[in-house]
């Protein structure tokens, strides 16, 4: 976990950037209904939580690592953020 932690602001850095998505989770997307509740397990600093959440779904984020989910909390008021 202190990797985790150490390492959580490069992390963020890398996975908000607009270049940064992946094609996995927009495939997952595209097969849910919007406004539908999905967990991202292992949400890190919360950059999947945040795509989930703009285009219409309600996430909730799990993750063992504070460091990750103080900046996420940071980036994402409003969504269920938990250790």
């Amino acid at each position: 976990m202190d990797y985790y932690n150490k390492t959580a602001a490069r992390w963020a850095a890398n996975g908000y950037s607009a270049d940064c998505e992946i094609p996995c989770p927009g495939a997952f997307r595209a097969i849910l209904d919007k406004g539908l509740r999905v967990l991202g397990l292992g949400c890190g600093c919360g950059y999947d939580c945040k795509r989930l959440r703009e285009r219409g779904f309600s996430p909730v984020g799990l993750d063992f690592s504070e460091e990750s989910l103080h900046i996420a909390r940071e980036q994402n008021p409003g969504i269920e953020l938990l250790c």
